[in-house]
């Protein structure tokens, strides 16, 4: 995943799925869809879980949940399905958001209030109204702009990260969004970047990293 600033317009380019995305879009879309997890019953403080990897969609939903209120639980929709299915239940998580179609069917059975899959792989077969999906031509589509949203608190809980559990099961580690906040201005006295700047991650970006 690059993170490249071109003509001054901050953008994200994934160049294993070719997807980019700029920043002004990016705020359109999770204005959007935080508004649609609000419809569809999130509210402030609850636990969404965000299991996907690197996108620059992953962005987006991850926006969208902040800006809906709710607290995201992060993992890789690439670990074992028992793992994701301890962090789920462990963390008290009400929906889930993934890009892998068959970590939305294996969440089908459970106790949410919905699964948004992202991603182009064919849901009709999956007999369930809990999901939710969203292709690429879905969300190019999508024009509509919303009012800025709420201001949240510094201290207020962003995510949730869990642990790898290599002494036993994985921990959830609480993050706020001061914890965010710290760390990019501590980057930037790391790592110069200026208008024409272009930085690679390649770290999974739920990772605590890239995150």
């Amino acid at each position: 995943m690059n993170h490249k600033t071109s003509n001054k317009i901050n953008r994200i380019i994934d160049f294993k799925s070719g997807l980019s995305i700029d920043a002004e879009r990016i705020e359109v879309l999770s204005d959007f869809l935080s508004d649609i997890l609000n419809n569809k019953g999130i509210t402030k403080n609850d636990k969404i879980s965000l299991f996907a990897e690197n996108s620059p969609y992953w962005i987006v939903f991850e926006k969208a949940v902040q800006k809906s209120g709710a607290i995201s639980v992060l993992r890789g929709s690439s670990c074992p399905f028992a793992e994701l299915e301890y962090i789920y239940d462990n963390s008290d998580s009400v929906a889930l958001i993934t890009d892998n179609v068959e970590v939305a069917r294996f969440f089908t059975d459970k106790e949410l209030k919905f699964i948004i899959y992202y991603g182009e792989e064919n849901i009709a077969e999956i007999a369930s109204e809990k999901i939710i999906q969203y292709t690429n031509d879905n969300l190019d589509a999508i024009t509509v702009k919303f009012p800025p949203q709420r201001e949240i608190s510094d201290n207020k809980t962003a995510s949730i990260l869990y642990t790898s559990g290599t002494s036993g099961k994985p921990k959830g580690v609480v993050l706020k969004n001061s914890s965010f906040l710290y760390q990019i201005k501590e980057l930037k006295k790391c790592i110069p970047i200026n208008n024409n700047g272009c930085t690679v991650s390649v770290l999974p970006i739920w990772h605590s990293g890239p995150k």
